[in-house]
């Protein structure tokens, strides 16, 4: 999904948190709000599926976890826990 990747790299690139965090409430979180639920209202299942792969993709492999160095992977994840 398009909407995750940004999110993604704010996570393990932003410098500045309170920038990061008005990108997140402003822009991403919004789009990929948009983008989710009209996944969720054509296919649930489907849906859900994705959510679990792009909380995954955001948390990263076992060996190799997501670098947080600002502590938005937490507001992210939440932020797609509330999509269940």
């Amino acid at each position: 999904m398009r909407a995750a990747c940004p999110v993604l790299n704010l996570v393990e690139t932003s410098d500045d948190l309170e920038d990061a965090m008005m990108q997140l409430a402003t822009d991403l979180f919004p789009q990929f709000a948009d983008v989710f639920l009209q996944m969720k209202a054509a296919d649930r299942p489907f849906a859900m599926q994705c959510l679990r792969h792009y909380t995954g993709f955001m948390t990263g492999p076992p060996n190799r976890r997501t670098r947080d160095r600002r502590g938005l992977l937490k507001v992210v994840l939440h932020f797609m826990q509330d999509f269940n």
